[in-house]
């Protein structure tokens, strides 16, 4: 501020509160996204066996027992609808950058098809086409 911009003392202080709101309100947020992290976590491990939200609930109704081939798999992070709801959560943009550099690597396999298929249209079109006339051909070896 400049030398004739005076701060008023209360103002200053309304300002001191409210940045220290914030912070506690972005500390219990990353707190509340943490819980639900863990607890989705156990939520789709406890749930493995006879199904959850996710993947439906067909281990009810099997009368095999699919805890043992579920057993050893782990979570994925696409199974993670209730953490990566929330745009603030760390989680949440871990998956957002997997997503993006995936849809770079997309593009770019698009892009190296794209210059594959112009370069053989190029050769196609730099091709001199070789005159077939077998006819003429004959003749000049006949000596004629």
């Amino acid at each position: 501020m400049g030398d004739d911009a005076k701060q008023d003392p209360a103002e200053v202080e309304n300002l001191r509160q409210l940045l220290h709101h914030r912070r506690q309100l972005q500390e219990n947020l990353s707190t509340l996204e943490s819980q639900i992290y863990a607890k989705e976590a156990s939520y789709l491990e406890d749930t493995k066996q006879w199904g959850n939200i996710l993947h439906g609930w067909d281990g009810y109704i099997s009368s095999r027992n699919r805890n043992e081939e579920k057993k050893h798999k782990k979570l994925k992070d696409s199974e993670r609808l209730f953490s990566y709801s929330s745009c603030s959560a760390p989680h949440a943009h871990v998956q957002e950058e997997k997503e993006h550099k995936e849809k770079e690597r997309e593009r770019e396999r698009e892009s190296r098809d794209d210059e594959r298929i112009e370069k053989k249209k190029r050769k196609r079109k730099n091709r001199t086409p070789s005159p077939v006339d077998d006819d003429d051909d004959d003749e000049d070896f006949d000596g004629g």
